[in-house]
């Protein structure tokens, strides 16, 4: 089992190298919640992983060069 800290690591890596790996990191059940997302345009709560994965697809596909370090 990865800590929080190498899973976020992997998220942030699978958003911006490997989204195909993206859905293996979440429970089929999972939950994301935005406290402001209502306000930047986004929806406030993402449930299950096809949900999560289409919002970090359209997301990341409007970044050309998108990196976290």
């Amino acid at each position: 089992m990865m800590t929080a800290a190498e899973l976020i690591r992997a998220q942030l890596r699978c958003m911006t190298t490997d989204p195909a790996a993206l859905p293996a990191l979440f429970a089929q059940d999972a939950v994301w919640q935005f406290v402001y997302g209502a306000s930047a345009g986004i929806p406030d709560r993402l449930s299950g992983t096809d949900d999560i994965v289409a919002a970090v697809g359209d997301f990341t596909s409007q970044l050309e060069g998108l990196r976290f370090g």
